[in-house]
């Protein structure tokens, strides 16, 4: 079973400190796991590609506020919390 990265919509209630806040930059579908492309608030470096699969990108565009979805999708600019897999702090 492939391990993924994670993301939440709103800000985490838990372990606050290990996960970090941004904004979407794209989302590209690739064979039953999605590419949401993010970028850390306040970042000087590039974006973060994290991998996530179908289920779990569904239940994130659920959560996302109206306004940062269209037709199914997170649009570009909609914040997000996310930690890479194997990272347990902050990227």
């Amino acid at each position: 079973m492939a391990r993924h990265d994670r993301l939440h919509a709103r800000p985490p209630s838990h372990d606050t400190d290990r996960w970090t806040e941004g904004r979407v930059v794209d989302v590209t579908h690739d064979h039953g796991s999605v590419v949401v492309t993010v970028r850390a608030a306040g970042a000087t470096d590039g974006p973060v590609d994290l991998r996530v699969s179908d289920a779990v990108y569904d239940l994130f565009v659920e959560r996302v506020d109206p306004e940062d979805r269209t037709d199914g999708e997170v649009t570009p600019g909609a914040p997000v919390w996310f930690r890479v897999r194997g990272q347990s702090g902050r990227p």
